[in-house]
């Protein structure tokens, strides 16, 4: 009994060595498999779940997401491109626009907006270019093609020896005076104006100002017309020219004073068109003087209205009314251009009339 037990203490003990053993060694021989299983077994287990991303998987998938590539030959990354090619896309300015302006350099002849109007139509986008013009009221031809401009020369001498050289590019002379001419000028020509010799700018003709009262006509009563014309003054025998910007309405049953009327500016500007302030007075020195003889004469640059005031000293009229101002062509001091065209006027015994 002794022996068999000492014998089942010895197999115990060996068997529990046998046992310590095989733990200690367990977690090295279990964690290098672990480890290296899941780095084998990952990449054959994607293939198979994933069919789509193996090679011939993208090569036999290819010809049905691309039918073009069946008919036309063209290679794939060609074929994926051709839409946007035969597709006309929609205008948008690149940077070649301010990169011309640019180049051009500080001494440009032309107006700022001029030439950026120049530039939409050298892109061939006569929509952009009428765009332009009609955000800073230039008068634009409907082509989108001719632009009303005008040139001021250092005097008079240099405006005319100016005048052959534009219209053999293209302009039309259409109205001036003095140093200053106006000319219906294709858009595409304006660049080469700053290569051309000589002491001038163009610009975009500077336009007169007008605008109406809260009321028309109300002033009338205040006047005290209606005691003048108990007496018979309404204004029998006297001839009255108007300067305006625009004669929109005219005529109409309020202004059967008015004889005659022309517009000097240009054939984009008829009489009647651009604003009514013009009717509007017309119908007040009516309803004022409603025997006299009324004259309107559209002039919204100061060529036109050197011009106008010529054509209404040949009318041989004794009033000018004119209620608008100029802008630009004088220093608010009873000098400038504008004020020497007043003084021709005055000059001849006309009375002139002028808005505050």
């Amino acid at each position: 009994m002794i022996i068999r037990r000492i014998v089942l203490l010895a197999s115990c003990w060996l068997l529990a060595g046998a046992m310590l053993t095989f733990a200690q060694e367990t977690p090295i021989e279990t964690a290098t498999p672990t480890l290296e299983p899941t780095a084998t077994i990952l990449p054959t287990e994607i293939p198979t779940d994933i069919p789509s991303e193996t090679p011939t998987d993208i090569a036999s998938e290819t010809p049905t997401e691309i039918p073009t590539d069946t008919t036309s030959g063209i290679p794939t990354e060609t074929a994926t491109e051709s839409p946007i090619i035969l597709t006309p896309e929609p205008f948008i300015p690149t940077e070649e626009l301010p990169t011309k302006q640019a180049e051009r350099g500080k001494g440009t002849r032309v107006d700022t907006e001029l030439l950026e109007l120049y530039d939409a139509l050298a892109e061939r986008d006569v929509m952009q270019a009428q765009a332009l013009a009609a955000s800073d009221d230039m008068q634009i031809a409907p082509d989108g093609q001719r632009i009303r401009i005008e040139l001021v020369a250092r005097d008079e001498i240099e405006a005319a020896r100016l005048r052959p050289i534009l219209e053999s590019i293209g302009a039309t002379y259409v109205i001036g005076f003095d140093r200053y001419a106006e000319y219906d000028f294709p858009l595409l020509a304006l660049d080469a104006l700053n290569n051309l010799a000589g002491e001038f700018i163009v610009r975009q003709p500077l336009e007169g100002n007008a605008q109406n009262g809260v009321a028309l006509s109300e002033g009338v009563g205040a006047m005290g017309v209606p005691a003048y014309h108990a007496r018979g003054f309404k204004g029998q025998g006297i001839r009255v020219g108007v300067v305006d910007v625009g004669y929109i309405g005219y005529p109409n049953s309020d202004t059967g004073c008015v004889k005659g009327g022309v517009s000097f500016d240009g054939i984009f500007a008829p009489l009647a068109s651009y604003k009514d302030h013009g009717t509007n007075v017309a119908e007040i020195i009516c309803d004022v003087a409603p025997l006299s003889e009324v004259y309107i004469a559209r002039a919204n640059t100061m060529s036109a209205l050197s011009a106008a005031v010529d054509w209404l000293i040949s009318q041989n009229v004794r009033v000018i009314n004119m209620s608008m101002r100029w802008d630009g062509y004088g220093v608010g001091d009873g000098t400038g251009i504008a004020n020497e065209i007043v003084k021709r006027a005055t000059d001849r015994g006309i009375f002139w009339v002028n808005a505050a």
